[in-house]
């Protein structure tokens, strides 16, 4: 198989795994029913008062309802403004699930690289098992962080002509890069060492990130492929090592 198609498959292969190693079922599922409930916790609540928050926005903006214009630009302004605040609240679900997952991707790499032969086992004490999955969720965070405002600066590139496409797929990237870096915090690379794997996997990484584009296709489904993906970064990287 191709490096690119080894990339584009990933997910898929990961999630086979897993269902042929179901003791590692809880770690993937756990964090995918907590960001669920928390998602359609929030989205009921949205949604229920998405109309008086946007109505009250509308009318800030545009003033009394009095005015001539004021007809020709409600419909067209809360439309736009509901489409914003839903593009808002998915991304925010997204950041949640990810800082939700953190300690539960954590484990689920380190087993899985672990059972396939990459990571030797260690046995941690209580205060050094806390302080990694400390470390983490804090490298998580940061992650995170920057996460948003890379998908700030892509959204704004959205706009111009000729680059929405590359803004979206530069998103797929940062995915696809996220996934995989599970592994690589469990395997003890530093940033320098993830980059150049990367590099060196340039083909597999365009296919990584062409494979979570697919999901979009079925709305909710990216979601919901995550935990195969990180599985599947693990089984990456393994191959990669045993080819050398």
């Amino acid at each position: 198989m191709s490096p690119f198609l080894r990339g584009v498959s990933f997910w898929w292969r990961g999630w086979s795994y897993l269902l042929k190693n179901r003791s590692l079922l809880v770690l993937a599922i756990a964090p995918l029913a907590i960001s669920l409930s928390l998602l359609v916790f929030g989205l009921v609540y949205f949604f229920s008062n998405m109309a008086v928050w946007v109505n009250g926005a509308v009318l800030y903006f545009l003033g009394s309802p009095d005015s001539w214009w004021f007809a020709w630009l409600y419909w067209p302004t809360l439309i736009v403004a509901g489409a914003l605040m839903s593009v808002a609240a998915t991304y925010l679900a997204y950041v949640v699930q990810s800082i939700v997952a953190i300690p539960f991707y954590a484990v689920l790499s380190e087993r899985v690289l672990l059972k396939l032969g990459s990571k030797t086992q260690t046995q941690l004490k209580m205060g050094e098992w806390v302080r990694f999955n400390l470390q983490m969720v804090r490298v998580g965070l940061v992650k995170s962080f920057l996460f948003l405002i890379l998908a700030v600066l892509l959204f704004g590139a959205s706009f111009i002509p000729g680059l929405g496409f590359v803004s979206m797929f530069g998103a797929l990237l940062i995915m696809s890069f996220d996934c995989m870096d599970y592994s690589f915090e469990a395997m003890g690379w530093r940033f320098r060492e993830r980059l150049s794997y990367q590099r060196r996997n340039g083909r597999q990484w365009l296919g990584a990130a062409t494979g979570l584009g697919l999901t979009l296709l079925v709305p909710g489904l990216t979601l919901l492929v995550i935990p195969g993906a990180v599985v599947g970064g693990a089984i990456l990287i393994h191959e990669s090592r045993s080819s050398t």
